[in-house]
C-alpha cells in the first residue's frame, strides 16, 4: 500500500509539473502577444493593458510572475502604459526559455541567416519571424480558425495611415481575411523594403493554441528588386478593404410574420391601384 501511495504521488506530481510547465508557457506567450502590441513611440494598446490585468491574475500562481524582470516590466506598462525597446527585449530574454524552441528566434524579429526550406531563400536580404500582433481583435480569430493553415502564403499590405504606426504592415491570408500586424519592432524594417517594391515571401510558420486566441508564428524573407522567382510577392503600397463576416441573419418572429406578409400584399395592392388611376388619367387626358 506504502509502494502504491508512492506511485501516486510521483504520478501526480509529475502531472503537477507537466500542467505547471506548459502554463508558464502559455504566459510567456500571451506576454509576447500584449508587449507586441507597442506602437512606434513604444505605448501598449489599452486593450492590451486590459489584457495583460487579466493575465497576471489568470497566472498569478506561477514562478514566473514573480521574476524581478517580468514583475518591473508589468508595473511599468500598469503605470505608465509604454515600454521600451531595452524593456522588451529584457523581457523576451528572461522568457524565451519557456517558449518552444522555434519560437525562441521569432521574440529577436529577424533571423540571423534565410532557412533552408527552398532555394529562394538564398538570395533574400533580410529574414524576418514573428509572432503576429492583435489576432484576436475584430473577426480575426475566426478567420484564423476557419482560414488558417500551416504553410499558407500571406500578403503583407502597408498601411503608413494608421493610427498607432506610420510603419504598420496589415497581414492577410489568400482568402482575403485580415489576421493581425507585423510586431513593430520588425515591421520597422520591413516596412521600408516594401514601400521600395521589393519583392517578399510571407508564410505561416506555425499555428499554436492560445488562451485568448490562436497564436500565428511567421517567417518572412525579401528579396533583391530583381529577383525572379515563382510565388513572391511585391506590396501594393496601400490596403483595400478587407473581406468581413455577414452578421448572423436575424430569427423571424412567428407572432409578427403574418403580419409582415399582410403588410407585403397591402403594399402590392395599393401600388397596383395607383397604377390604375395612372392609366385612366392618362386616357381622359
Amino acid at each position: 500500500m506504502q509502494i502504491q501511495s508512492g506511485l501516486s504521488n510521483a504520478v501526480d506530481a509529475g502531472h503537477v509539473s507537466a500542467s505547471g510547465k506548459q502554463r508558464a508557457s502559455e504566459a510567456a506567450l500571451e506576454l509576447v502577444e500584449i508587449c507586441n502590441t507597442m506602437t512606434h513611440d513604444g505605448r501598449i494598446l489599452d486593450e492590451s493593458i486590459a489584457e495583460l490585468r487579466d493575465c497576471v491574475r489568470h497566472y498569478s500562481d506561477l514562478e514566473l510572475m514573480t521574476r524581478p524582470v517580468v514583475r518591473r516590466t508589468i508595473d511599468k506598462i500598469f503605470k505608465t502604459g509604454e515600454i521600451t525597446d531595452a524593456e522588451r527585449s529584457e523581457l523576451y530574454l528572461n522568457i524565451e526559455k519557456l517558449l518552444p524552441r522555434e519560437l525562441q528566434q521569432a521574440l529577436r524579429g529577424k533571423r540571423n541567416a534565410p532557412e533552408p526550406a527552398d532555394r529562394a531563400r538564398g538570395l533574400s536580404l533580410e529574414a524576418y519571424d514573428f509572432v503576429v500582433s492583435e489576432t484576436h481583435y475584430e473577426d480575426r480569430t475566426t478567420a484564423i480558425v476557419r482560414y488558417a493553415t500551416q504553410g499558407d502564403d500571406l500578403l503583407l499590405m502597408r498601411d503608413p495611415e494608421n493610427a498607432c504606426s506610420s510603419n504598420a504592415i496589415v497581414i492577410r491570408l489568400p482568402s482575403g481575411f485580415d489576421v493581425g500586424f507585423v510586431p513593430e519592432f520588425a515591421a520597422r524594417s520591413l516596412a521600408q523594403y516594401l514601400d521600395a517594391g521589393y519583392p517578399y515571401r510571407a508564410r505561416i510558420r506555425r499555428i499554436l493554441p492560445g488562451r485568448v486566441s490562436p497564436v500565428l508564428v511567421v517567417s518572412t524573407d525579401v528579396y533583391p528588386p530583381d529577383t525572379s522567382v515563382e510565388g513572391l510577392h511585391r506590396s501594393s503600397g496601400g490596403w483595400p478593404m478587407a473581406l468581413a463576416f455577414a452578421p448572423a441573419t436575424p430569427l423571424i418572429d412567428p407572432k409578427t410574420e403574418p403580419r409582415t406578409r399582410n403588410n407585403t400584399v397591402a403594399r402590392i395592392v395599393l401600388f397596383a391601384a395607383v397604377a390604375v388611376l395612372a392609366a385612366v388619367v392618362l386616357l381622359t387626358i
